[in-house]
């Protein structure tokens, strides 16, 4: 099963399958698996809507992809416009 969203992320994609869950994404790599922007995934840790994240230090934020997987399967089985 594809894990992810956008197309032109296969190689992404392929490369984020193959990590452990408890890998921690950086923001350019869940935005680049994912297709956001970076700007979409900081509105969506403000709304809280997004997948779990971690502050690292002051400033770094990490997502553990065995937390974003599930967060995907929410939100394509709620069918909501952010499970593009």
């Amino acid at each position: 099963m594809a894990l992810h969203l956008d197309r032109r992320a296969a190689d992404v994609a392929a490369r984020v399958a193959a990590l452990a869950d408890d890998y921690l994404l950086t923001e350019a790599e869940l935005g680049a698996w994912l297709g956001y922007h970076p700007g979409t995934l900081k509105r969506l840790r403000r709304e809280r809507t997004g997948p779990p994240w971690l502050r690292v230090g002051r400033k770094a934020i990490r997502y553990r992809k065995g937390g974003v997987v599930p967060w995907l399967e929410r939100c394509a089985a709620r069918g909501t416009r952010r499970s593009r």
